[in-house]
C-alpha cells in the first residue's frame, strides 16, 4: 500500500486482515460491548491474550511492532465486527506511547503490563478551563514538599475520569515559568484523597466528560514521566497520538457513531430533494478525500500538519453528515432516543475536542505556510 498511487494491499497485509477477521469470529462476544469498565477490562484482556492488545507497541513491551498501515487494517476489522473501542484507549493510544518514549525502566516494567491487560484504566489530565486549546497556559501546580509533589488546580473535559485508575497529568512545577517551560508530566493516581471528579452533563443527556479538582493530592517523585520541567516534550508525544486517533474510523464522531453509509441508508428510506442529493454527493466526495488523506497520514504518522489536516476535514464533515440526517428525519430527528439525535447533539464537540479548529489552522499557518505568529 502507498507505493506511489498504489493503494492495493500486499500479501502480508491481506494475511493480517484474515488473521484478525478469523480471530474476532472466534473471540468477540456481545458481553464485551457493554458500556461498563468491567466489560472494557475484560475485552482488553481478551485482545491482549490474542496478541492484539496494543499492535503498534514494540514487541519488547508486549505489542506486535505493527506499522501505522497495519494498525489501520486491524482497526478496520474491529469496526467491521462492531467490536467496541475499550475504555483502555487512552492508556493504549496515548499514555502508553508516552511512557515507552520517555518513561524510566521501572515505569515501563510496572505500568505497561497493567495497561495491556486492562488492569489499569487511564484518563488524560491536560485541558483546563482557561487552558484548553492553549495548553501551554495551564495553571495546575505541583509543589515539592517532603519529597512528594502536592497538586492543586483543576482540569476539565476529561474522558473516563470517573472510571480511571491513573491519569497522565500535566502540571506546572516551576511557578516562575511561562508557557511550555516548567511543566512536568506525571503518572498520577486518581483514587486518592484530594481528587474530586464532577461529571459534565451534556445536551445529549450523557456525561462523557468530567471536571477534575485537585486539593492537596499527591504524586511521588518516581511518578514523574521524563524529566522535571520537560513535560511539554512528553505532551507532544501524547497529542500527536491523540490527533491521529481522533481522525480514524468511518463513524462521524471521531470514528465512532453513525457513518456515511448509515446516512445513505436513511436517505433511501426518507427520499431526497435535488438540493439534498447534491449535499449527499458532496459528502461522499469529501469522505473519499478524507480517506486518502488518512493514508497519507499513515505513511507519515509523525507529521503534525497532516494530522491537523485530517482532523480539520473529519470534524466539519462529521457535523455536516449529522446535520443532513436530522434534516431528513424532520422533527423526529431530535428525539433523544434515536442514534442520530445523540450523534447530532454531540457533533459540536468535534471542532473543539483534541485541539480546536482554530488551533489546527494555526499549526498549518505556522508550520506549513511559514506565516508569523500573531502578536
Amino acid at each position: 500500500m502507498l507505493r506511489g498511487l498504489d493503494l492495493n494491499l500486499s500479501a502480508d497485509q491481506r494475511a493480517l486482515q484474515r488473521e484478525m477477521h478469523d480471530w474476532l469470529k472466534s473471540n468477540f462476544e456481545s458481553r464485551f460491548a457493554e458500556p461498563t469498565p468491567e466489560a472494557s477490562r475484560a475485552w482488553q484482556r481478551r485482545l491482549q491474550e490474542g496478541g492484539w492488545g496494543a499492535p503498534t507497541w514494540p514487541v519488547e513491551h508486549g505489542g506486535r511492532g505493527a506499522g501505522p498501515i497495519e494498525a489501520h487494517l486491524i482497526a478496520q476489522e474491529l469496526e467491521r465486527a462492531d467490536a467496541p473501542r475499550p475504555m483502555t484507549v487512552i492508556g493504549i493510544g496515548w499514555a502508553g506511547p508516552a511512557i515507552i518514549a520517555h518513561g524510566s525502566p521501572d515505569q515501563k516494567r510496572q505500568l505497561l503490563p497493567r495497561i495491556l491487560d486492562g488492569s489499569d484504566l487511564w484518563c488524560q489530565l491536560f485541558s483546563e478551563p482557561d487552558a484548553g486549546s492553549d495548553l501551554a497556559g495551564l495553571r495546575t501546580r505541583a509543589e515539592k514538599k517532603n519529597g512528594r509533589w502536592v497538586v492543586s488546580g483543576q482540569k476539565t473535559w476529561t474522558s473516563f475520569a470517573q472510571e480511571a485508575d491513573l491519569g497522565i497529568l500535566l502540571a506546572r512545577t516551576d511557578p516562575s515559568s511561562a508557557r511550555q517551560a516548567g511543566i512536568t508530566c506525571f503518572a498520577f493516581k486518581m483514587r486518592q484523597r484530594g481528587v474530586e471528579v464532577r461529571p459534565i452533563k451534556q445536551m445529549d443527556g450523557r456525561a462523557t466528560f468530567n471536571e477534575v479538582f485537585f486539593d492537596g493530592a499527591e504524586a511521588a517523585a518516581e511518578e514523574v514521566i521524563g524529566e522535571v520541567g520537560d513535560g511539554w516534550r512528553v505532551a507532544i508525544t501524547t497529542l500527536m497520538s491523540e490527533r491521529v486517533g481522533l481522525s480514524s474510523g468511518s463513524g462521524t464522531l471521531w470514528g465512532d457513531g453513525p457513518s456515511l453509509g448509515d446516512l445513505v441508508e436513511l436517505a433511501g428510506r426518507t427520499g431526497l430533494d435535488a438540493r439534498q442529493r447534491q449535499r449527499l454527493a458532496a459528502l461522499k466526495v469529501e469522505w473519499e478525500a478524507i480517506r486518502l488523506t488518512r493514508y497519507r497520514m499513515l505513511s507519515r504518522p509523525r507529521s503534525a500538519h497532516l494530522s491537523s489536516i485530517g482532523k480539520l476535514m473529519s470534524d466539519r464533515w462529521g457535523q455536516k453528515v449529522n446535520e443532513l440526517a436530522v434534516e431528513l428525519l424532520g422533527p423526529a430527528g431530535l428525539l433523544l432516543d434515536t442514534p442520530w439525535a445523540q450523534s447530532f447533539l454531540f457533533s459540536p464537540a468535534l471542532t473543539i475536542g483534541g485541539g480546536t479548529t482554530e488551533i489546527q489552522l494555526d499549526i498549518l499557518a505556522q508550520r506549513v505556510l511559514g506565516l508569523p505568529r500573531a502578536r
